[in-house]
């Protein structure tokens, strides 16, 4: 068919992909996807992507989707479009998605082994491998040994009848904005979420410097990651250098230099500062 709405003459205006259970809001990215959403899966085939149909008119059933991991030529999922009115899942295998970097993820329409339109803008999603407390090591006990909880010294032996509000603490290991805590008290549940102040670049580096001492890489590995994606031009820096060859300082956390990786920090600062020489003698350097 030639008609205006005919597959054939159309330009695809396709909507970023969505993922299922993903974390909203997070810092750094658009979402996150936790474990329980991507590993943890009942049938271990990875999380769930939801792609609604374009207008109406404009792809044919036997067009193929892929769904793409920028930077990687390997699709994550593809298949035939089928009902081209009907949403389409699609599924992001595990062990594709990185806890180090931002992962943008994006799809394209092919028809007759030719794209005729991606999706945009991309989906900028971070993918979280450990999970807040970190590892419970007292299995053996009811509660999550890591988490912590302080009451006031007016509430311990009971809550009287001049008692109005009190305030009680929570402690836990790596805890991050928008985190939910949920305390129940006598059937009744309390929600609070976490809005904490980020630390500054200097102190966020100490606590790096923490984990990594700490061999909690996953953690360093995080902090870095969010906050510069955040636009912090130090913490970004100070990350492209962990995998950088003429800067890397070998350790348990970071004991191989990666090009790839410090050149998307180095072109990260770039978006923010075109003119930061360093980082683009470093990103040209790397590309060679």
């Amino acid at each position: 068919m030639n008609t205006p709405t005919s597959p054939q003459n159309t330009i695809l205006v396709l909507a970023p992909p969505s993922v299922q259970g993903a974390t909203i809001p997070v810092i750094g990215a658009h979402i996150g996807v936790p474990l329980a959403i991507y590993n943890l899966v009942p049938d271990g085939l990875g999380a769930r992507v939801r792609i609604d149909p374009p207008r109406a008119g404009t792809v044919d059933p036997t067009d193929t989707i892929v769904l793409m991991l920028k930077g990687e030529s390997a699709p994550l999922d593809s298949k035939p479009v089928g009902n081209p009115n009907a949403p389409i899942e699609m599924r992001i295998p595990v062990g594709r998605l990185n806890h180090a970097r931002v992962n943008e993820l994006y799809y394209d329409i092919i028809r007759n082994s030719q794209n005729v339109g991606s999706s945009t803008p991309m989906l900028e999603a971070l993918f979280n491998m450990i999970r807040p407390g970190l590892k419970d090591v007292r299995p053996d006990i009811v509660g999550h040994s890591e988490l912590g909880m302080t009451l006031p010294d007016e509430i311990k032996d009971g809550v009287g009848p001049g008692i109005v509000s009190a305030q009680v603490c929570f402690t836990y290991p790596y805890g991050r904005a928008y985190d939910t805590i949920t305390l129940k008290c006598n059937g009744e549940a309390f929600v609070q979420t976490c809005i904490k102040a980020a630390p500054d670049s200097a102190k966020l580096l100490e606590i790096i410097n923490q984990a990594k001492a700490g061999k909690h890489c996953g953690v360093a590995q995080r902090l870095y990651a969010n906050r510069a994606q955040a636009g912090d031009a130090l913490i970004a820096n100070a990350y492209a250098r962990e995998y950088d060859p003429k800067y890397l300082k070998a350790s348990e956390c970071f004991p191989t230099a990666d090009n790839a990786t410090a050149a998307y920090w180095y072109e990260t600062i770039l978006t923010q500062d075109p003119n930061n020489a360093e980082a683009k003698q470093r990103f040209e350097e790397l590309q060679k």
